[in-house]
């Protein structure tokens, strides 16, 4: 993929990493993937939010995959991007049973 849904997958993964693994011990549990502060009308009573808060060039990985083109200088392949991506996951629930 090279376009906003590749972080759009990855963030959907993490999203079924954490109902896989959770599941089995909150049955109830809901997954969002709202602003940390935008307004809530009913919010269940058990959720994790996920929110992608920065994303950046990986420097490590910057160089690695470069355009290729030909010998008259026509694109052959656009270069991979490697991004770092930082998330906020927001707990919300009650304490005394979690």
């Amino acid at each position: 993929m090279t376009n906003h849904l590749a972080i759009a997958t990855v963030t959907m993964a993490l999203s079924n990493i954490l109902v896989d693994e959770l599941s089995h011990e909150l049955p109830d549990l809901t997954i969002t993937m709202d602003r940390p502060d935008a307004p809530t009308t009913n919010p269940p009573k058990t959720r994790i939010n996920i929110y992608l808060y920065h994303a950046a060039a990986n420097p490590a990985w910057r160089n690695a995959d470069l355009r290729t083109r030909r010998p008259k200088g026509d694109l052959i392949k656009h270069g991979q991007a490697g991004l770092d991506l930082n998330y906020l996951l927001t707990f919300y629930g009650d304490p005394a049973t979690l």
